[in-house]
């Protein structure tokens, strides 16, 4: 650590003013948050100087570790050139759409984007949800049952704003 941390100042700060998500409560009010204070590569320090792996790799958007350089100066490069713009009301932007064409690249076999092919007019999320166990279905189908291990889902989309599916999918996907 390169600078004093009052980690109790810290503390009583988180806890008078931040929210923890996935936190016990009674816990977090006993002990205080931990306060990790720098990272490099796969690993994380706490202010009391104690070294951990960060193995959810910074809530699963450092999975290339931490500290690494020619990032920073790439994303520093583009912060004052566009640091970010959305996609709505018909707007892009170069590196969005690089992007989406070099992981197109990198999964040939996929046509489209699956969400092209999605929700019908009038259609429920039910519905919705027992075309895509159908579209399950017939993959393995097509692969060939002796062909496929396992399915596996994430029933309730966590990174994506907790998302649950349809009640009819993980039934039907479960039956498949």
């Amino acid at each position: 650590m390169n600078t004093p941390i009052d980690t109790a100042l810290i503390q009583a700060l988180d806890g008078a003013h931040f929210l923890h998500p996935f936190t016990d409560f009674k816990d977090l009010a006993s002990r205080g948050a931990r306060v990790i204070t720098q990272a490099d590569n796969i690993y994380v320090w706490v202010s009391d100087g104690h070294k951990m792996l960060d193995a959810m790799s910074g809530l699963w958007c450092v999975n290339i570790g931490f500290g690494r350089k020619e990032l920073a100066e790439a994303a520093h490069r583009q912060m004052r050139l566009l640091p970010c713009y959305d996609s709505f009301f018909q707007t892009t932007n170069v590196p969005a759409v690089q992007l989406a064409a070099k992981l197109a690249a990198l999964a040939p076999h996929i046509g489209q984007p699956y969400f092209y092919e999605l929700g019908q007019p009038g259609e429920t999320s039910d519905e919705l949800g027992l075309r895509a166990a159908g579209w399950l279905e017939e993959k393995i189908l097509a692969l060939g049952p002796d062909k496929v291990a396992a399915f596996i889902a994430e029933p309730v989309q966590g990174a994506g704003g907790v998302i649950m599916p349809p009640g009819s999918y993980c039934p039907k996907s479960s039956a498949s």
